[in-house]
């Protein structure tokens, strides 16, 4: 007998798309009595759909979700009921190991597995972009108590979406919107900024940049763009690139994770672009988005869990400005070595 598949409900006040179903959640690795993502556990968990090894033994494995909150499998079969619009769960759901060592973090993994897991993400982006049922293929990875992690084991997580997360939709409108009025990346006027006045740049390579941004959410929030613009992550892909990022990537996680030391939880999320080859794109409002979106990497650091204020009204509230989280940022950044492995 099938399981029921989840579906996706749009609340008609906000306009967002809800997942409402029983397929959420299930047994997690906690309840194992072995790590499931551990080297020897293979056979607890669904055969990989893409795995990279390293001298003959895997250094990274995705497999599909046990209890996805999308379901590969089936059409989208939209249809209302009244007022209301409804639409089969449909998307993809896909976990992605991240190293064999179960005590590993972004900030002491190897450069080299680092870059494996960038070259990853992006294998499976490519890959989920190939299918037109999907909009927007979200990566992201979280990280530390109170993050929603299932286990210490370091995973992160790839989920196709039927449309574009709300989170997302003001960042395209709000690139689309400075684009129409001045014809530029507002990422490559933000970088140019920031690069003249120096106070929110935390560390800067030949390729990439990571800052604070302007109105940082919480204390150590970073951004890594690349400095010349390019709309899609995925395909930012030489190996010598992802190399210099992976390094950048680990020496800015490695200083946040120093300076929070009784709380490191942080969330990561590639913000890559939608799928432009999408069927949902019906009205084609993405036309520019080649031109005007500029990918970059959001780490988003918990150092308290968020407030009933924050909670009711959406609005941030962070204890520490954006140019003191940089120089102590800075600071941290001087004891790692540039070179580091």
């Amino acid at each position: 007998m099938n399981e029921p598949m989840n579906e996706l409900r749009r609340d008609p006040l906000s306009g967002n798309w809800i997942i409402i179903g029983e397929r959420i959640g299930g047994k997690r690795p906690f309840q194992y009595e072995k790590c499931p993502f551990c080297p020897g556990q293979e056979d607890q968990t669904p055969p990989p759909i893409y795995t990279r090894t390293d001298n003959g033994s895997w250094l990274v494995r995705v497999v599909p979700d046990r209890f996805p909150v999308l379901q590969i499998e089936g059409d989208l079969n939209k249809y209302g009921v009244d007022m209301y619009d409804r639409m089969d769960g449909i998307g993809a759901h896909e976990i992605i190991i991240e190293s064999p060592d179960h005590k590993a973090t972004l900030g002491t993994l190897s450069v080299r597995n680092i870059a494996f897991l960038l070259e990853t993400w992006q294998q499976r982006i490519l890959d989920l972009k190939k299918d037109k049922r999907f909009s927007y293929i979200l990566v992201f990875r979280n990280q530390g108590p109170g993050t929603g992690v299932f286990t210490a084991h370091p995973y992160s997580q790839v989920v196709a979406t039927p449309f574009i997360p709300t989170v997302v939709k003001p960042n395209l409108k709000s690139m689309k919107r400075y684009f129409e009025l001045k014809e530029r990346c507002i990422l490559c006027d933000s970088i140019a900024q920031v690069r003249r006045s120096g106070d929110r740049i935390i560390a800067q390579t030949k390729n990439f940049i990571s800052i604070a941004p302007f109105a940082s959410q919480s204390m150590y929030e970073t951004m890594i763009l690349p400095l010349c613009h390019s709309y899609e992550f995925e395909c930012d892909n030489t190996w010598e690139r992802l190399e210099e990022l992976a390094r950048l990537l680990k020496r800015v996680v490695g200083a946040i994770e120093s300076l929070m030391l009784e709380n490191p939880s942080h969330t990561l999320v590639i913000h890559t672009s939608p799928n432009l080859d999408s069927d949902n794109d019906t009205e084609g409002q993405w036309k520019t988005l080649k031109q005007d979106f500029h990918w970059f990497i959001r780490i988003m650091p918990h150092p308290n869990p968020m407030s009933g204020f924050e909670r009711g009204t959406g609005i941030s509230t962070n204890i520490m400005s954006p140019e003191k989280a940089t120089l102590l940022l800075r600071e941290k950044l001087a004891t790692i070595p540039i070179d580091i492995d």
